[in-house]
């Protein structure tokens, strides 16, 4: 499982007559850096194949300089292109002109509401940890990881079409079975 608890909060979907949707693809990279870059490269390659920024979500987990990622996704895709939804000036409405194409972007913690066809999830590297943090009880381990569950079941389920998770470091081995690694 990816840490998501076993319990009535969560309302287990019925796929039946659904089809099969594409695995998520986990993409690893050596450092937070790097992820960033490869995420302006995946956005990129996004557009050349006819993906609108507007089908995209970025959502931000902590493990990320969220600051320096609106930064190098502006200088490829022009500041007004960036809807960033945790700027108190763009919270309702997208910058410069309202009928421009523009790729959202939000913390995970308030993405809640969001969709897109295509949604990457950055900086989330913690989220799939499963290490005991120094001086941490097994209960506050245990609480620990149902609060990253539900916040990355949460993150996940923001994505139609497509998921990318980028991280900067591998995740345990019971979680990335369930993902395609390019």
């Amino acid at each position: 499982s990816l840490g998501l608890p076993e319990s009535d909060d969560f309302v287990k979907p019925d796929f039946s007559g659904m089809d099969a949707g594409e695995t998520p693809i986990l993409v690893c990279s050596d450092s937070p850096r790097d992820s960033t870059i490869r995420l302006v490269n995946e956005i990129r390659s996004a557009l050349a194949n006819g993906v609108p920024l507007s089908a995209m979500l970025i959502v931000c987990g902590d493990g990320i300089q969220r600051s320096a990622l609106r930064e190098a996704l502006a200088q490829q895709f022009d500041f007004d292109a960036i809807w960033w939804f945790n700027d108190p000036s763009q919270k309702k409405r997208p910058p410069g002109k309202s009928n421009r194409d523009c790729l959202r972007m939000a913390y995970i913690d308030t993405a809640t509401g969001l969709e897109g066809s295509l949604v990457f999830l950055i900086g989330i590297d913690g989220l799939l940890s499963n290490s005991l943090m120094p001086g941490e009880t097994s209960e506050e381990f245990d609480q620990r990881k149902e609060e990253q569950g539900r916040k990355l079941y949460m993150a996940m389920t923001r994505a139609g079409q497509q998921l990318v998770l980028m991280a900067s470091e591998p995740p345990p081995l019971e979680v990335s079975q369930y993902f395609q690694q390019p």
